[in-house]
């Protein structure tokens, strides 16, 4: 297999829209919704939250390639806001969230928990699906997340 996973924490978050398996070490925090305030920007069409001083935009449906993504609003009392560090652009993109409904399960991750599942079309956001705890998730591009938040984010207002 050929991720940066086996041998490592990960987690295992799970939303409406997507059930992804992560390592632990790009997720900064995990917190529940009612801690958080949130705005939506009409001209990009992302919301956006406080957290330590910062605004930080709500991963949604085009950049993960669901059709629909929670947001805010649609939020349930189990749901948390999994913080994502930027990685790739921390300038531009220092921390984003990612709305989940229920809180992330932590995994120790070894050769042979994880099989691939094959023979399945993926979207630009997936590098690779997988089976794991018995259900199927992907191992998302994170480049592809943040890449498609900047591009949200620099788009010209109509």
């Amino acid at each position: 297999m050929s991720m940066h996973l086996q041998g490592s924490n990960c987690l295992l978050l799970t939303s409406a829209a997507l059930r992804m398996l992560v390592p632990r070490a790009v997720v900064a925090e995990v917190l529940g919704p009612s801690f958080l305030e949130f705005a939506r920007d009409e001209a990009t069409g992302l919301e956006f939250f406080g957290w330590r001083g910062r605004r930080v935009p709500l991963l949604g449906g085009p950049a993960i390639g669901a059709s629909h993504a929670a947001d805010a609003q649609e939020l349930g009392e189990d749901a948390k806001i999994a913080i994502f560090y930027g990685l790739k652009h921390q300038q531009l993109l220092p921390f984003y969230g990612f709305a989940v409904n229920r809180s992330p399960r932590l995994l120790r991750v070894a050769e042979g928990d994880l099989e691939e599942v094959t023979g399945v079309e993926l979207h630009p956001a997936e590098l690779m699906r997988i089976r794991v705890e018995g259900g199927e998730a992907c191992i998302p591009r994170i480049d592809h997340f943040e890449s498609t938040l900047i591009d949200l984010m620099k788009a010209p207002t109509p």
